[in-house]
């Protein structure tokens, strides 16, 4: 289980501003969000072979993130060997795995969802 923080039990670290005391009448807790980590190991020849792929894959991207359950996603590069994509939900995540023509066209050796505890951002 994650713990909320009450806002104002920080200091500002001389970065010239105070966090806002809470009084007792209305208490303020910052609750970290959660996130998915959607991590994908690709093939060793994706740059070859995802073209005809592409448009299918950047389709689904853009449709979950205007949803709101994708914040960002995006390929390594510099070796182009994975990518990450960042969720709001698990189910997202998975649902996307099933429905990814790079997963359905063997452009992904390997993925995994790991939760994502933000604790600052």
């Amino acid at each position: 289980m994650r713990a909320a923080l009450p806002i104002g039990c920080g200091s500002s670290f001389g970065l010239g501003g105070s966090e806002p005391t809470p009084d007792a009448s209305s208490p303020r807790v910052y609750d970290p969000p959660m996130y998915y980590i959607l991590f994908y190991d690709y093939v060793a020849d994706v740059a070859q072979r995802r073209e005809p792929h592409r448009a299918g894959h950047l389709s689904l991207l853009n449709a979950i993130h205007h949803d709101g359950k994708l914040v960002m996603a995006g390929a390594y590069t510099d070796p182009l060997d994975g990518a990450a994509l960042i969720f709001t939900e698990r189910q997202a995540a998975e649902a996307f795995v099933k429905a990814d023509p790079y997963i359905a066209n063997g452009l992904v050796s390997a993925h995994r969802i790991r939760e994502w505890n933000v604790v600052v951002g």
